[in-house]
């Protein structure tokens, strides 16, 4: 009986001396992490559709969790993680720092096509919906809204359910080869207009060559709408 006692005393010393502080050092590497997070945002970005994802904690910075302050060395970028520089109070109350790597996602409204759409067809309101999602790298890739979407033509075929993003659609062509178009020919002092005939093709803000009607030199310049050529000398 008084073996059996021991040996349900020594259990009991084990696990509080063993698995007690790991249980602790886990949820303290939690804590860590989410105050870490926190700063970050806050040194990063500074508002609330950024939410920043840990690499790593270094084994010193997960047990103490003493954050003392933070700086963001390197922002993070598409294939490459970020990088901050993080100070904390490690055992024994010693200062010391580490390098963390993070990665950030901003919250965004993705567009994805509702159908099967064919190479140059034109994207409008009803060929897309909008689903709010976090995405990883730059946003810019992405289009803002579905008017920036609607009216623009696809450069590929897609499937249905195809995410949108700027590299698959392009402005339509405004101005046609032979078009007639106006061509304004300007400068910091004088604006000169007449008609022109467009040699290519172009989509707004587009250089393309125009001849013009009246003295059949060719131009260069650059599509201002579907029927406005604006030269710059």
């Amino acid at each position: 009986m008084l073996a059996k006692r021991l040996i349900l005393v020594l259990l009991w010393l084990l696990v509080s001396l063993v698995l007690v502080p790991q249980t602790w050092s886990k949820g303290n590497a939690l804590t860590v992490e989410r105050e870490m997070a926190d700063l970050i945002k806050e040194a990063y970005a500074g508002y609330d559709d950024v939410v920043v994802k840990v690499d790593r904690l270094p084994r010193q910075l997960r047990e103490t969790g003493k954050i003392e302050g933070i700086d963001v060395v390197r922002p993070p970028e598409p294939g490459r993680p970020g990088l901050a520089l993080v100070e904390y109070r490690g055992s024994g109350g010693k200062r010391q720092s580490s390098y963390v790597a993070f990665r950030t996602q901003t919250r965004k409204m993705l567009f994805y096509v509702k159908r099967n759409m064919a190479k140059g067809e034109v994207v409008e309101h009803a060929d897309v919906v909008g689903k709010e999602s976090y995405v990883t790298g730059k946003a810019y890739q992405y289009p803002d809204s579905i008017t920036d979407l609607q009216g623009k033509i696809l450069k590929k075929d897609v499937q249905a359910g195809t995410l949108l993003t700027n590299l698959l659609v392009e402005d339509r062509q405004v101005i046609k080869r032979g078009q007639t178009v106006t061509v304004v020919a300007q400068n910091r002092r004088l604006t000169v207009q007449t008609l022109g005939k467009a040699v290519q093709p172009g989509r707004r803000g587009e250089l393309i060559k125009v001849k013009s009607l009246a003295s059949e030199q060719e131009l260069q310049g650059r599509v201002l709408d579907s029927g406005t050529v604006v030269v710059t000398f």
